[in-house]
C-alpha cells in the first residue's frame, strides 16, 4: 500500500506535530480507522503521536510494529491494581493522572491535537486548552442517536464540543446534524470519509445453500435481535456468521437457541482480520439502529458482496436502494426478511448488486483520505500561524 501523498517528500510534513487520543485499540472501526490514519500520516512524514487510556486491544501491536509513540493515562502500575477504571475515575488518584497527563500535552507541545470518539475527547480536549494547543479537533464518527444524552452525556458532548477548535465527521449525514440540530458553524465541519484497503480475493455469489455474514460487535444499537427474528422467519436454507463480541453475546446466542437457529448461526467471536470470512460469504447484513459510516460495508464491498443494511446515517451515501444494494427502515422485521429472501433466492441479484461497488470504492482509498487529512492540517496551520 502507497501511503505517500502525491510524491511530497516527508521533510515536506515535518513541522507539524499531531497528537491523536482515543479510548482503546479494540477491534472497533473506529480503532482501525485511527490506527491506519496515523500510520499513513506518519509514512507522510508528520510527527504523529498516541494518547490512549490503556494499551488493551489487538491493535497495539500496529502501534509498536509502526513505531508511534503513545502515552498511556492509566499507567501500567495502576492497570495492574485494578482492571476497573470506574474505580480510578472515582478515586484520589484521578486528578494525579489528570495532572500527568496535561504534563505530557504541555511538554510534547503539539500543533494539533485530535481526539476520537466522545468520553476521550471531554477529557482530553480541555486539557490540551490549558496546555495552550492552538487546533483542537474532534473526531465525530456516530449520528446523535449513537450517543447516550441521558444523565451525565449531555454535558459530556456539550463540553467536548465548546472546547473544539474543529471537527471531522465521517458522514455527511453527520456534519448536517451537528448544524441543524447542534448550531455548529459549517466552517468548523470537515468531512473525510474512512479509508478501505481492497481485498486480495473476490467472494463466489454463486455457492449454495447461500451463507451471510454480520461483523458488529454485541451492543444494543447494532440491532442483532432484529436480525434473528427476521432470520427465524426465512422459508430458504441459509448460513449466517456473526463476528463480534460484547455484552450482549450471551443474550443473543440465548436468542438464536430460542428460535431454533442454531443450526444456521455461527458465533466466531472476534476477529481482527474480517477480509478472509467476507470472501468466503455470499451477503453481508448490517441492522444498526444508528451509525456513521460503517467500516463493514467498505470491507464487504471490497470483497464483492452485496450489502442489506438498514437506511440510518452514511449508509445511505455508500448504497443505492436495489441498484448496488439493498436498503430496508430501521427495526422493520419484515421488510429485513423480505430482503434476506431476495438475496438468498436470487443469485443474479446478488451479481449484479456487486457489479455497482467500483464507483463507491474509488472514493475511501487511504491515499485519498491521508491527503485529505494533510490538506486539513496544513490550512488550520497556516490560518493558526497567521492570527
Amino acid at each position: 500500500m502507497n501511503w505517500s501523498n502525491d510524491g511530497a517528500s516527508p521533510s515536506e510534513y515535518g513541522y507539524m506535530k499531531v497528537m491523536f487520543s482515543i479510548g482503546n485499540l479494540n477491534l472497533g472501526g473506529a480503532e482501525k480507522q485511527l490506527v491506519n490514519t496515523v500510520i499513513g500520516l506518519k509514512n507522510a512524514g508528520v510527527s504523529v503521536s498516541l494518547i490512549f487510556l490503556d494499551r488493551r486491544g489487538p491493535l497495539f501491536s500496529k502501534v509498536i510494529e509502526n513505531r508511534i509513540e503513545y502515552f498511556l493515562f492509566f499507567p501500567d502500575s495502576i492497570l495492574y491494581k485494578t482492571r476497573n477504571r470506574k474505580i480510578i475515575f472515582g478515586s484520589a488518584t484521578f486528578p494525579f493522572l489528570l495532572y500527568r497527563l496535561y504534563r505530557h500535552i504541555r511538554k510534547n507541545a503539539p500543533d494539533i491535537v485530535h481526539t476520537w470518539l466522545l468520553h476521550t475527547s471531554f477529557l482530553i480536549l480541555p486539557l490540551a486548552y490549558f496546555a495552550r494547543v492552538p487546533i483542537r479537533i474532534f473526531a465525530r464518527r456516530s449520528m446523535l442517536g449513537g450517543i447516550d444524552l441521558k444523565k451525565l452525556g449531555k454535558f459530556v458532548l456539550i463540553t467536548a464540543n465548546s472546547f473544539a477548535t474543529h471537527f471531522t465527521v465521517n458522514a455527511e449525514e453527520i456534519k448536517k446534524e451537528m448544524i441543524e440540530i447542534e448550531l455548529i458553524p459549517p466552517l468548523k465541519i470537515t468531512y473525510i470519509a474512512n479509508g478501505i484497503s481492497l481485498a486480495t480475493s473476490q467472494a463466489n455469489l454463486n455457492v449454495e445453500p447461500p451463507r451471510g455474514i454480520m461483523v458488529a460487535n454485541f451492543l444494543a444499537y447494532k440491532n442483532h435481535k432484529s436480525l434473528l427474528l427476521a432470520l427465524s422467519k426465512v422459508d430458504y436454507d441459509f448460513g449466517m456468521v456473526l463476528v463480534g463480541s460484547g455484552p450482549l453475546e450471551e443474550e443473543i446466542k440465548h436468542l438464536a437457541e430460542f428460535y431454533g437457529l442454531n443450526d444456521k448461526v455461527q458465533f466466531l467471536g472476534r476477529i481482527e482480520n474480517t477480509l478472509p470470512l467476507f470472501s468466503s460469504s455470499q451477503f453481508c447484513v448490517l441492522t444498526s439502529d444508528t451509525e456513521g459510516m460503517p467500516n463493514v460495508i467498505l470491507e464487504a464491498m471490497s470483497c464483492g458482496l452485496p450489502v442489506i443494511s438498514t437506511n440510518v446515517g452514511g449508509v445511505k451515501s455508500l448504497i443505492q436502494d436495489s441498484i448496488n444494494g439493498l436498503l430496508v427502515p430501521v427495526g422493520d422485521v419484515v421488510k429485513l426478511k423480505e430482503a434476506i429472501e431476495r438475496i438468498i433466492r436470487e443469485p443474479l441479484l446478488r451479481e449484479q448488486l456487486a457489479k455497482n461497488h467500483s464507483k463507491i470504492l474509488a472514493n475511501f482509498s487511504w491515499e485519498k483520505v491521508v491527503s485529505e487529512y494533510l490538506s486539513l492540517y496544513q490550512l488550520l496551520h497556516s490560518e493558526s500561524v497567521s492570527e
